[in-house]
């Protein structure tokens, strides 16, 4: 259900954070990683999602994106 109004609005970044988030408690990494990498490009975070999100990169192997991520999140604070 979340999905289908995400088709429809794409700007909600809160409710695709919460998909994400979905998609990563339920096992679906692939559809995890798509919609924190849409969600970095699309928004500017916080910190703590930032860290987040290179939490996730660092588990499912995709270091270059972690570290990226967290450089980011130095040049924020």
């Amino acid at each position: 259900m979340l999905e289908a109004i995400l088709k429809k609005r794409p700007d909600l970044i809160e409710q695709r954070i919460r998909l994400a988030r979905l998609f990563m408690a339920e096992g679906h990494r692939t559809n995890a990683v798509r919609e924190y990498k849409r969600i970095l490009r699309e928004s500017e975070p916080d910190n703590f999602f930032l860290e987040e999100a290179a939490s996730i990169f660092d588990k499912v192997g995709l270091t270059w994106e972690a570290s990226k991520t967290r450089e980011r999140k130095i040049q924020t604070q």
